[in-house]
């Protein structure tokens, strides 16, 4: 009889093997077997680059599921490595806790499969027989921390499967991506997971998408502009056309939250980024500031 026990647990082990791999290698289908959901088109593309990238980047408008997208990987990546840790993090951890938080709970409600594995609580999402070696941990920075308390943030994982979520990470400060980066080089898969609105045209999105380290990344554009064919379907289309008739096509508002691109200055900033290139780029005449040194 306990053979037979034996041969039947050997058997289990090997189909429940073979379904996490075949959830590792396909993300889509790990939504789709424990949610019974479809993802969005580009919830697809992001999900399928979630798989082969080590750096990801998702620079969105608003309301098109990015935090659905993030607890997706999250998720997936947590059931389906060995002893993984992951950290994420949000702006604030109001934002965390509402957001993203509040998100991984939602869909882990949804699959009795992931409920008998993990347990969620307000600062972790566990295994509960393995507890301190395989979780995600909540995590946030004071906004009046300098630079080396803010890379402590990420600071602190050490496994042979890590993950880095950064929501909202159109501002962040510099010192967290780098404590994230720095982890990258050590383990057997580690991730860097960047998401948000392109608010800031000198935060981390920014620099990803329009420097010489976008050769690193896998960057993602996703937008709600009603006259795109490739617009989020999550977005009112009516929505988005008031905005744009309210505040003008080429405003920072619609740019930002409805085109997904970023603005030519920040909605703070009074002189845009043209500008100061434009002005980088001029050579003023004599005329212009002999005055200042003679005088005249």
């Amino acid at each position: 009889m306990s053979k037979i026990t034996n041969l039947d647990q050997h058997k289990e082990r090997v189909v429940v093997g073979n379904i996490l791999k075949s959830w590792r290698d396909d993300p889509v289908k790990f939504v789709k077997d424990n949610f019974g959901i479809t993802p969005d088109p580009w919830q697809v593309d992001f999900l399928q680059a979630f798989t082969t990238h080590k750096r990801l980047a998702g620079i969105a408008s608003k309301g098109v599921g990015k935090t659905t997208v993030l607890a997706w990987c999250i998720l997936n990546f947590i059931s389906t490595r060995p002893h993984p840790k992951i950290a994420c993090t949000s702006i604030s951890f109001d934002n965390l806790s509402d957001g993203l938080r509040s998100e991984i709970a939602f869909w882990l409600g949804k699959s009795p499969f992931l409920q008998r594995l993990f347990k969620l609580t307000k600062t972790r999402l566990f295994n509960e027989q393995n507890s301190e070696t395989w979780f995600c941990s909540f995590r946030s920075w004071s906004k009046s921390a300098d630079s080396n308390a803010q890379a402590l943030t990420l600071a602190g994982l050490h496994a042979d499967y890590m993950l880095f979520i950064c929501d909202e990470a159109g501002s962040y400060p510099d010192a967290i991506i780098a404590t994230a980066e720095g982890a990258l080089s050590s383990g057997i898969e580690s991730k860097l997971v960047l998401m948000g609105n392109p608010t800031d045209i000198n935060g981390p999105l920014f620099k990803v998408a329009n420097t010489k380290e976008r050769n690193n990344w896998y960057v993602q554009h996703i937008n709600a502009d009603p006259d795109s064919p490739n617009r989020s379907p999550r977005v009112s289309v009516e929505w988005a056309k008031k905005q744009i008739e309210t505040y003008g096509r080429n405003s920072a508002w619609v740019k930002i939250n409805v085109f997904g691109e970023f603005p030519d200055q920040g909605l703070n900033h009074i002189i845009s980024r043209d500008d100061i290139e434009g002005s980088i780029k001029r050579r003023p005449l004599p005329d212009t500031y002999n005055h200042i040194v003679t005088g005249k």
